[in-house]
């Protein structure tokens, strides 16, 4: 398996012609996401394909806007939650305005699943319930296209895509898709 900054690097390249934005390409997940779960449809009626497209898109998105997705993930979310610094979240039900960021050093790179299985681990499936995921996933795109419409710095546009990925990752997990 490559590790994200090679994926991340393998779609930018055959990628580079294409005149998407990450705006758009956002845009694109949210519209597969509601398509995929409706207002209120209790099951998953994609395939794998659809997450793996997913994934595509916010790494391309990423890249599109300089961000190493891969270090971004693993800067925020070394193996901890960022609000309580826990290795399993304790704070999921207590809404924090800011994150601490974390100073010490960042997890070596690994591969996409290696990030998901981090993820899973701070935000254990059996907390969640399908439509928790599915909002907190559209919630953090939209934090995500805020950010980029306002041409944030960038370290806060690498902090909502992470974000992002963080709350995608667990939704596969619970759906029992793949990513990659």
């Amino acid at each position: 398996m490559e590790t994200t900054s090679r994926f991340q690097s393998r779609l930018l390249s055959s990628a580079r012609r294409s005149r998407q934005s990450p705006l758009s390409l956002l845009n694109k997940m949210e519209k597969l996401i509601r398509r995929r779960f409706g207002d209120e449809k209790i099951a998953f009626t994609g395939e794998p394909h659809d997450f793996i497209l997913l994934c595509d898109w916010l790494f391309l998105a990423a890249a599109f806007a300089g961000v190493d997705l891969g270090f971004a993930v693993r800067n925020k979310y070394p193996g901890l939650c960022p609000y309580c610094m826990q290795k399993r979240c304790q704070c999921e039900t207590v809404k924090f305005n800011t994150h601490k960021r974390w100073d010490g050093p960042v997890p070596e790179e690994g591969t996409i699943y290696d990030l998901q299985q981090m993820l899973t681990g701070i935000y254990p499936r059996e907390r969640h319930t399908l439509k928790y995921c599915v909002e907190k996933v559209l919630e953090e795109i939209e934090e995500a296209r805020q950010e980029l419409e306002k041409s944030s710095p960038l370290i806060q546009i690498r902090e909502e895509l992470a974000d992002v990925f963080a709350r995608l990752s667990p939704l596969a997990q619970f759906l029992g898709m793949p990513l990659c």
